[in-house]
């Protein structure tokens, strides 16, 4: 169950009175599992870390840099250097949410700015919701040349400070669980913001969505 609600704020000081009003979203989170990311103001934001499972493939682990980005931490495959082609054989973290609305949502994925560790690979991840095939991306655009001062993906990269990849997902109202799979070495992931419509520019992107813990 969900809605909206609304009311007045007054405040009075320094010979004046000011009335604010303001509008709330709320839901029923009585049989919402732990760790559930609830969307508020038709976004869902979640840093990295705080995934409900991390599995490993092939040797390959996710582990937890602590203050490292731009917000909490990172997440990154270990041993580095391994790669994955396929996202079912690829190792990957899972996500609980919950979306007040049916449609099509944006998944913003925030990465560090590395570098592809070879000239033949990128910094592809693959991310898909509830079992459903997943959507493959790279998080360095066409023509990215790192270290070349006159390539403006690059030189955007390091100004910013962060790589940031958009993919598309239909969902239904309700409980969803994404997979976030780790394709190519180096990869580094700080934060996951889905989204129901444009995100608002900011330089750290919208903090962490209010969570379940029960």
């Amino acid at each position: 169950m969900q809605g909206n609600a609304s009311g007045e704020i007054t405040f009075s000081g320094a010979g004046g009175t000011v009335t604010v009003t303001a509008a709330v979203e709320w839901t029923d989170i009585t049989d919402v599992p732990p760790m559930t990311f609830i969307e508020t103001h038709h976004t869902v934001s979640i840093e990295a870390e705080h995934a409900i499972s991390r599995v490993s493939r092939a040797g390959v682990e996710w582990k937890t840099i602590e203050n490292y980005g731009r917000t909490l931490s990172s997440v990154k495959m270990f041993p580095a250097g391994v790669s994955f082609g396929q996202p079912e054989k690829a190792p990957y973290l899972e996500y609980r949410v919950l979306v007040r609305q049916e449609g099509e949502y944006s998944l913003t994925a925030y990465l560090a700015p590395t570098n592809h560790l070879s000239p033949a690979s990128g910094l592809k991840y693959a991310a898909g919701f509830d079992g459903q095939a997943p959507v493959t991306a790279d998080a360095l655009p066409p023509g990215y040349e790192g270290g070349n001062h006159d390539n403006e993906p690059w030189c955007r990269a390091v100004m910013d400070n962060i790589h940031t990849q958009v993919t598309s997902h239909v969902l239904a109202k309700g409980q969803h669980t994404l997979r976030f799979y780790g394709l190519d070495a180096g990869l580094l992931l700080q934060k996951l913001v889905l989204s129901a419509g444009p995100l608002p520019y900011s330089y750290l992107g919208p903090v962490e969505s209010y969570y379940t813990d029960k």
